[in-house]
């Protein structure tokens, strides 16, 4: 999630802060890419408890990754036995999970913006939801603009077929269900990201805001900065 310009006439760093899907499954080639091509020294797991118990992250402890799990809901995908979710676009369903789960976001990108764990990846089962939310909270407080941040959630659905496929050859691998299923909100549209953001500043006034509003540390922000960017 390097390159983009940033508050102050700066840039984000590259090779500090990677978004991801699902990393419970991946391959030893992976790993070795994982720790010594990218140097990953911190995850952020976004996932249920539910799902890491059916698709665990064992392997990047094993690798030595320190593993942070973080759980926030996904309101976009609801297990069997839950009451039916209304009829909701995309971007209010993603405007729900932040209100609901503030706190939860808030605590997350504190624990993004310890620079001893960078680089850090953070990931949920689709890398589009929860993960997309953390990723435009994140680059928001370092003073990305809206249409970049927006069109970094779009680049999701360049990789979603591919994800898709994989996903279900693991599942079948496995004998479990796959951990990313395909329904009518599995799409990444720049507009969704804008709306959203869109309607954060209105009720909040900037991202920064709603983060502290929400329990950020007062120094998280300049600590995020610091860190991040070049």
């Amino acid at each position: 999630m390097g390159g983009y310009a940033a508050a102050g006439g700066r840039a984000v760093r590259t090779g500090r802060l990677f978004r991801s899907d699902s990393l419970a499954s991946v391959s030893d080639t992976d790993i070795t890419y994982i720790v010594d091509a990218l140097a990953l020294r911190t995850a952020v797991d976004l996932r249920a408890g539910h799902e890491v118990d059916d698709h665990p992250h064992r392997p990047l402890l094993e690798a030595g990754v320190a593993v942070h799990h973080r759980p926030i809901v996904d309101e976009t995908r609801r297990r069997p036995d839950d009451a039916p979710m209304p009829e909701r676009g995309l971007d209010e369903i993603y405007v729900l999970m932040l209100e609901r789960f503030g706190d939860r976001f808030a605590a997350v990108v504190e624990l993004i913006a310890d620079a001893d764990g960078h680089p850090v990846v953070f990931f949920c089962a689709g890398g589009k939801d929860r993960t997309g939310l953390v990723a435009a909270l994140v680059l928001g407080a370092l003073g990305v603009d809206d249409d970049a941040i927006a069109a970094d959630y779009a680049l999701t659905a360049e990789n979603l077929p591919v994800l898709l496929e994989r996903n279900r050859a693991r599942a079948a691998a496995r004998g479990v269900d796959p951990e990313v299923a395909d329904h009518a909100l599995l799409v990444a549209e720049a507009t969704t990201m804008l709306a959203v953001l869109e309607r954060l500043r209105a009720e909040h006034g900037s991202v920064e805001g709603y983060l502290e509003r929400h329990g950020l540390a007062p120094d998280a922000v300049a600590a995020l900065r610091a860190g991040l960017l070049a």
